[in-house]
């Protein structure tokens, strides 16, 4: 018998409240990576959780059209969102779409009227380099980064890559924002980063600088 364990962040509906409803995305999943270095096979049970959770909640679904897990995205609530090239670029996601057609779609299904590009994700993360165990939003302005000051370690390179593009990014608002580090070791182990606690890298509180927002309403496209 195989014994599986899935993530609802990965599974589940992107909830959104608008006009004081809440509605679910149901983005598509193939168990990270379908036949090209996803984690199991089958996974079509696992891809009707999102409609089934929003029909038990009473929730207006929305399918997208991109394969993509809920730890592939980070929002700071205000219209930005962080995500990395190498989960989405992924030709094991999405090999149809180019970027500019994934932001579309990300801009259309989460209102989100910034999106910032990191390269890659976690050294030797399973899901392909989801942005959560790199790098989340600890408030709007301020990012937590997956981060070793030790540049022998695998992860510098990428690490110090996505520090780069925070400080040259700008955010959904307006405001210019200043900095600040806090450290929290200096070992790593694959698989847990900024979003899952970490598990021994540094941490580094980057403000960003802010530009326009303009945020997307009505309803999603069906």
């Amino acid at each position: 018998m195989l014994d599986l364990v899935t993530s609802g962040r990965s599974l589940g509906p992107l909830q959104q409240l608008f006009e004081h409803r809440r509605r679910a995305v149901d983005w598509g999943f193939n168990a990270w990576g379908g036949l090209q270095g996803g984690l199991y096979f089958p996974w079509d049970q696992d891809e009707l959780v999102a409609r089934k959770v929003a029909a038990i909640e009473g929730m207006s679904r929305y399918a997208a059209p991109l394969v993509m897990e809920g730890g592939a995205i980070h929002t700071d609530g205000q219209g930005t969102l962080l995500v990395t090239e190498q989960c989405l670029l992924n030709p094991n996601r999405n090999p149809q779409l180019s970027k500019q057609q994934i932001e579309t779609y990300l801009r259309d299904y989460t209102g989100a009227s910034t999106i910032i590009w990191l390269g890659q994700g976690v050294v030797n993360d399973e899901t392909d380099g989801h942005v959560d165990n790199l790098a989340c939003f600890a408030r709007p302005g301020e990012v937590c980064l997956t981060y070793t000051s030790n540049r022998r370690d695998a992860q510098w390179a990428v690490s110090n890559d996505a520090l780069e593009r925070l400080q040259a990014a700008r955010d959904a608002r307006h405001i210019r924002r200043g900095k600040s580090t806090a450290e929290t070791g200096s070992h790593y182990g694959a698989g847990a980063g900024a979003g899952h606690g970490g598990n021994g890298y540094l941490l580094f509180f980057q403000y960003l600088k802010d530009a326009n927002m303009h945020q997307a309403a009505g309803e999603a496209p069906a």
